[in-house]
């Protein structure tokens, strides 16, 4: 039997109240954490632990290279001040990594390090080739760049000149100390510290109450380990593999280029979703969290998913304002067998599991298959082949824009290992946008196409009906007479 709604309501009543607060902050906006038991800074001056994500990525460290367009009269003295500053700021910009006396790796708070702001006159190429020659000169650099994170710098940067008004400027950060939030903090820091330098005055930005080694001290000492490996231990046994019919062979693969096909959801369509959470009690992203596994169970055949969902461990006031990484990718495993199974029975079973994903969360994947399964190779085998993520354009937008020198990222060529679908959700000023990514080794952009128009006919068919099984739903987007059945092309 299917689970009405009036039980769902029950079900939901009878959560505690700490269980409904995991329910609300799923993968929303970083809130203050409601204990009272701050994050300390370290009371020793020796090295600190890595927190449980940077850990992981430091076997096979990585770079996050981002290009800046800056628009305006801008003094590079100043801009070069403005990063030394920084740094001092925030002391993951001057922390080198090195293994302790007991082999494990630890970071080391150095008082200075070096930075150097090259400038590369660009202005004799033709101007309508500058920007294009400038990006794929840097995308050929990163390439080949690496960070000594034992001895540093580990910030690097350049800067060319196209006019006195327009330069592009080159950073590349190790991604164990960045993710998508602390590259907002990173620009806009740099732009109030700018600014200040311009105005002669004092920037004004707070102090910080800690820095990330506090962060992550505290984390060893207070993270429950032991209940977490056995939470998912449990979660991981036996998992299903998520087995994407691909146009191209896998083996084929010997890196990741992404391309992305994106649509803009009509404004009209976007309340009608908002009126629906609302009335389900749920998230934007939950739902759209959803309705990706229906897509994906269409798109495989596969009545079990393991679909990733980004976490981020920025939920105490203290680490609102760090550059340093606390997001990481946990999978979420759904059945979505049940007889008369509907939309709103999976949207409630994603979200129970959903809650309990982030209510252990705080250590990657990675670091639990090496303890589950160590014997996993998760180059040829990863455990999540296919991710969701929301983010907020709007938070990103107005970073960029707080002071009269304007910064507009680009994104650099990614050939890091990533998976092989990843649907982000932007909050942006028009309403939402969905972007489906994809790795062009292993797909068609027709396929995509295909694909992306599929998830926003199930999204239509689900407001008007979501009381009609999934089976039915499924079927009529089939009969929706696009480019593939469903059935599992060879991988």
């Amino acid at each position: 039997m299917s689970t009405s709604s009036s039980d769902n309501s029950q079900r939901l009543a009878s959560l505690s109240p700490a269980k409904k607060a995991l329910l609300e902050q799923l993968l929303q906006k970083p809130r203050p954490a409601t204990t009272s038991r701050h994050i300390q800074r370290r009371t020793e001056s020796g090295p600190a632990p890595l927190s449980y994500i940077q850990e992981h990525l430091w076997v096979t460290p990585t770079i996050e290279p981002i290009a800046v367009l800056i628009d305006g009269d801008i003094q590079l003295a100043w801009l070069e001040q403005a990063f030394h500053e920084l740094i001092q700021r925030h002391a993951t910009l001057r922390t080198t990594y090195t293994r302790g006396s007991d082999g494990r790796p630890v970071q080391i708070i150095q008082e200075k390090m070096a930075f150097e702001l090259p400038l590369e006159d660009v202005e004799a190429w033709p101007e309508a080739e500058r920007f294009e020659r400038a990006m794929e000169q840097l995308n050929q650099e990163s390439r080949s760049l690496t960070i000594d994170l034992e001895k540093g710098p580990v910030l690097l940067a350049k800067i060319f000149r196209f006019t006195e008004q327009q330069h592009l400027l080159f950073v590349v950060i190790p991604g164990l100390i960045t993710d998508g939030w602390a590259q907002v903090v990173f620009f806009r820091d740099l732009a109030a510290l700018y600014t200040a330098q311009a105005e002669g005055k004092p920037a004004t930005i707070q102090d910080l109450s800690i820095q990330y080694a506090d962060f992550a001290s505290w984390q060893r000492q207070t993270l429950p380990f032991e209940r977490y490996h056995t939470f998912w231990k449990a979660r991981l046994e036996d998992r299903p593999r998520l087995i994407l019919p691909t146009d191209l062979p896998r083996e084929s693969v010997t890196s990741y280029r992404e391309s992305r096909v994106s649509v803009e959801v009509h404004p009209q369509t976007v309340e009608q979703i908002r009126e629906f959470c609302r009335a389900q009690n749920v998230t934007l992203f939950l739902f759209f969290f959803t309705l990706f596994h229906l897509l994906m169970h269409h798109f495989t055949g596969q009545s079990e998913i393991v679909i990733g969902i980004e976490i981020s461990s920025r939920n105490r006031p203290e680490t609102e304002d760090l550059i340093g990484i606390f997001t990481h990718i946990l999978p979420v495993r759904i059945s979505l067998v049940g007889e008369h199974l509907t939309f709103l029975d999976l949207l409630q079973r994603v979200r129970a599991e959903a809650a309990d994903v982030y209510a252990h969360q705080g250590i990657p994947v990675g670091r639990l298959i090496e303890l589950c399964d160590p014997e996993r190779d998760l180059q040829r085998e990863p455990i999540i082949s296919a991710t969701v993520a929301y983010l907020n354009e709007q938070t990103l937008l107005s970073a960029r824009q707080t002071t009269a020198i304007s910064f507009k990222p680009y994104r650099l060529a990614d050939e890091e290992e990533q998976e092989d679908l990843n649907l982000q959700i932007f909050d942006i000023p028009r309403g939402l946008g969905l972007v489906l990514v994809y790795n062009i080794g292993l797909f068609h952009r027709s396929t995509i196409e295909d694909l992306l128009g599929r998830y926003t006919s199930l999204l239509q068919k689900v407001l008007a009906q979501p009381h009609v099984e999934v089976k039915d739903l499924l079927q009529s987007v089939v009969e929706g007479g696009t480019m593939w059945s469903g059935s599992p092309r060879p991988s």
